[in-house]
C-alpha cells in the first residue's frame, strides 16, 4: 500500500514509497529536528587513578545547546525536569557541535539519573524531546553489584486463581505458571521450550543457555515494569503436552550492567483417566510457538513467596512533558 496525492489547481499525482517513513510539507511549514539522546559510554581515569563518568550526546540539527541536571535515582525526576523548565541555578548547559557532545561530570559512584533538555538557536526549551538517562557509575575501582533475581517454575494452582484456571481450563498437565522475582532490573528476556529443544539447539548450534535465549528469546517489558511495582512478575504458559519436561531460561541484566541466566524446569502431569482434552505442543525453540495467558490482572494472582522486593522507579517522557505543561 502507498499514499497517491493529486493537487486540486493541476494535473497529475504525487507519489510516495510503497513502505518506510515519508514527509508531507505544506506551504509555510518549518521542518525542524530537535531529537537528542544522551547515552553512558564508560568512564575517563587519569593518571592519578581519579574516575570520572562519560556521557555521548548525539542531537539534531537544530539543537543549539543541551541543559540538563544529574541527580541521584533516590530523587524525583520530574521535579527535576520541572527545575530546568524553570531556569534553576543548578541547571547545567553543553553546546552542540556537529551535532554531538561529551561531558564528564564529578560524581560519586552510584546510581543516576541525567534530565536533559534540548534548545534552539533562540535559547526556547524544546520539552517535547526531553528524556532521561538512567546510569550507573561504579567508580575507579568499584565492582557491579550482581543480579539479585529468582526463578520459579510451579503448579499452575500455586499462583493462579480459580476463575482463571476454570477460565483457560488450566491443569497440570497442560500448563504451568512462573514467577521471577529480583531488584533493581533493567531489561528481561525469555525463552520456553520443551527441554528436549532447548538441550538440543544448544548442543546443535553450540550455545550455552544463555547465547540461546539471547538468540531466540523475547525482551519482556512487561516483567520489568511489575518486578519495579511489586518485586515479582507472574504469568504461566498454557496448551502444553502431558508428561513432557520444558525449560525456561531467562536473561537478566540490573540496572548496573550486570548480567545473569536463570533456568527452570517443569515436568507436566499425565492426563487423569476419562479426561477429554485439545492439545497443542510446543516443540519449536522459538518462543513465539509457546502460549502464555493475556489479560492477567494483578486480582488473579494469589501472590507467591519471593524473597527479593524492589523500589519502583518509573518515569517516562509523557510525565516529563506533563510537569512542563504544569512549570508553564
Amino acid at each position: 500500500k502507498g499514499i497517491l496525492i493529486q493537487r486540486a489547481d493541476e494535473d497529475g499525482f504525487y507519489y510516495a514509497n510503497g513502505s518506510g517513513a515519508f514527509v508531507i510539507h505544506l506551504p509555510g511549514a518549518i521542518l525542524t529536528d530537535y531529537s537528542v539522546e544522551a547515552s553512558y559510554s564508560g568512564m575517563f581515569v587519569d593518571p592519578e587513578g581519579n574516575a570520572e563518568p562519560v556521557i555521548d550526546i548525539a542531537a539534531g540539527d537544530d539543537v543549539a545547546t543541551v541543559n540538563y541536571l544529574i541527580i541521584s535515582q533516590d530523587q524525583d525526576v520530574n521535579a527535576a525536569f520541572e527545575g530546568i523548565v524553570a531556569g534553576a541555578d543548578s541547571v547545567q548547559t553543553v553546546e552542540i557541535v556537529d551535532n554531538a557532545a561529551r561531558i564528564q561530570p564529578a560524581l560519586e559512584p552510584g546510581l543516576y539519573y541525567m534530565v536533559y533538555c534540548p534548545v534552539d538557536a533562540e535559547g526556547g526549551l524544546q520539552t517535547d524531546d526531553a528524556d532521561v538517562l538512567d546510569f550507573y557509575f561504579p567508580g575507579a575501582s568499584a565492582e557491579k553489584p550482581e543480579v539479585e533475581a529468582t526463578l520459579q517454575a510451579l503448579d499452575i494452582d500455586k499462583v493462579f486463581s480459580e476463575s482463571i484456571i476454570s477460565k483457560y481450563g488450566l491443569a497440570n498437565y497442560n500448563s504451568f505458571a512462573f514467577v521471577i522475582g529480583g531488584k533493581d532490573i533493567k531489561s528481561v528476556r525469555t525463552l520456553m521450550a520443551e527441554t528436549a529443544v532447548i538441550e538440543g539447539a544448544a548442543a546443535e548450534e553450540g550455545l550455552t543457555f544463555e547465547m540461546l535465549c539471547a538468540k531466540y528469546g523475547e525482551d519482556d517489558t512487561e516483567a520489568v515494569s511489575a518486578i519495579e511495582a511489586d518485586g515479582y512478575y507472574a504469568n504461566g504458559y498454557l496448551k502444553l503436552s502431558p508428561e513432557t519436561s520444558y525449560t525456561m531460561v531467562v536473561n537478566i541484566e540490573n540496572v548496573y550492567g550486570s548480567t545473569a541466566c536463570f533456568t527452570a524446569t517443569y515436568v507436566t502431569a499425565a492426563i487423569p483417566i476419562g479426561t477429554t482434552v485439545s492439545l497443542a505442543a510446543t516443540s519449536s525453540r522459538k518462543a513465539a510457538s509457546c502460549f502464555r495467558l493475556e489479560g492477567i490482572k494483578p486480582a488473579d494472582i494469589a501472590r507467591p513467596e519471593v524473597s527479593l522486593k524492589a523500589a519502583s522507579k518509573a518515569f517516562s517522557k509523557k510525565s516529563l512533558k506533563s510537569s512542563a505543561e504544569k512549570a508553564f
